[in-house]
């Protein structure tokens, strides 16, 4: 428990009695490593690292980082035809291929989204959902743009999948995922 404040008239007994309470109270809360945790401190703070090693039972979670549900990808369009473009940008589930790019859950609604492509452009790929009170549906709309819209509206959720870049110099293309692979929850307050 953290000490008590002192006050202006306190005896010095009393003050060594609240400098030791803090001195325990700072030794209580100080971080200890432990099995696969190290802690380093460094002028700037404080870093926290855990090595996921595998356990007797299987093998501890890790992070996937090759794809999933509402992948951004920039992928050859070269086999289509020849009004197409050569290259798209794809959202997709990268892992199953099935031409739904993964579930949007918002509290007990839920709703399948299906691949979507674009043009090669820089910009966005971002989600947005806006709630209509008078027909009580959402409108659930993925878009690639080059900034993202106003979120003035209150019960309007923006939520950023990737980044699309172009290197001016070497003319190559990247999409940078920012949002984790896997299907997407809205937070609670954006339910109606």
């Amino acid at each position: 428990m953290f000490p008590m404040k002192l006050k202006r008239d306190e005896t010095y007994s009393v003050l060594l009695e609240r400098y030791n309470q803090l001195v325990d109270y700072l030794n209580e809360i100080r971080l200890v490593a432990g099995p696969g945790i190290s802690i380093s401190r460094m002028p700037a703070g404080i870093t926290l690292s855990a090595d996921v090693r595998p356990v007797a039972s299987g093998t501890a979670f890790q992070p996937d980082s090759s794809g999933g549900p509402f992948a951004v990808t920039i992928e050859d369009n070269s086999e289509a035809g020849a009004d197409e473009p050569d290259r798209i940008i794809r959202l997709h589930n990268s892992k199953s291929e099935t031409g739904t790019a993964g579930m949007i859950t918002i509290g007990s609604y839920r709703e399948m989204i299906e691949d979507r492509e674009w043009e090669l452009q820089e910009g966005t790929v971002y989600l947005d959902i806006t709630y209509d009170p008078e027909t009580e549906e959402y409108d659930i709309i993925f878009d690639l743009e080059a900034e993202l819209p106003d979120t003035e509206d209150q019960k309007r959720f923006i939520l950023r999948i990737a980044e699309i870049i172009c290197d001016a110099e070497t003319e190559t293309w990247e999409a940078h995922q920012i949002r984790d692979y896997g299907d997407i929850e809205v937070p609670g307050r954006w339910v109606r």
